[in-house]
């Protein structure tokens, strides 16, 4: 894959119009919980006319306790994993979206999707893992326990690695907004060519730092080898059907999760 620095890249904002926009055209709704970015996906959402018909708010969950108590993350994975995995991400999606579930307003039939995120801004290591290194969560129609991905590696100063992690995880919700038109209502949009297709659908894990990010194509049913950091990773993607666009996805690179609690 080209370096990022190499291709035009889409601003936050400009991902932001497409999902507002596509929510919108699906009578959908998302509700959004941070922790690494801040609030940013949510002030970018906001800073946008037309998002108050599709977003119902969310929480920035920084702190692990508020991720256990108020979204439900459970304590025994935070204990042996930390904060920065995929599986407390995915909790983290399902926790906001189930939080946002009340009578009355825009939020009288729930939201539809949880968006989060986790990661590590730096300076510096958290749980073993390193600066940049970021997971995002989805929750929705057909996968309500939600699902985690990444990693996704971003290089930078920390306010690059929040910025670029904004951006990821509205990328990764606004491939669901395309690409799962069962799940979003009216919208049956084709998947477009572009480099997450270009790589066969492959999630690609790449070297810290290398100034390349990991990608994904919900789209694409494979199972392949790839090469992470100079070791073999086996990545394994199973898209069951458009309702659950991701039933499977695993990743082993030989490295070991830091058991640290923070």
């Amino acid at each position: 894959m080209p370096n990022a620095s190499d291709k035009p890249t889409e601003s936050p904002t400009s991902i932001a119009t497409d999902i507002i926009n596509l929510l919108t055209s699906s009578d959908a709704t998302v509700s959004v919980a941070e922790s690494l970015t801040g609030g940013a996906i949510m002030s970018t959402l906001t800073s946008l006319p037309g998002v108050g018909s599709v977003f119902h708010g969310g929480l920035v969950a920084y702190d692990t306790p508020l991720k256990t108590k108020h979204l439900k993350v459970d304590e025994s994975l935070v204990e042996r994993e930390g904060v920065i995995h995929p599986d407390v991400a995915a909790q983290m999606a399902k926790g906001v979206r189930e939080m946002m579930r009340y009578d009355g307003g825009i939020a009288e039939k729930g939201t539809r999707w949880g968006l989060a995120t986790t990661g590590v801004a730096g300076p510096g290591k958290q749980d073993g893992k390193d600066m940049g290194t970021v997971y995002i969560g989805v929750a929705g129609p057909g996968m309500e326990e939600g699902k985690g991905f990444g990693p996704f590696w971003l290089p930078g100063t920390r306010e690059r690695v929040i910025e670029g992690a904004v951006g990821e995880a509205l990328k990764v919700l606004r491939e669901f907004g395309e690409h799962s038109p069962k799940a979003c209502g009216k919208t049956t949009k084709k998947p477009r060519p572009g480099p997450w297709s270009r790589k066969l659908g492959m999630i690609s894990p790449q070297r810290p730092g290398s100034g390349k990010n990991g990608r994904f194509a919900p789209w694409k049913t494979r199972s392949a080898r790839v090469n992470a950091a100079g070791s073999a990773a086996m990545v394994t993607m199973t898209a069951s059907s458009l309702m659950d666009p991701f039933s499977v996805v695993t990743m082993s690179n030989g490295s070991e999760n830091s058991r640290k609690t923070v």
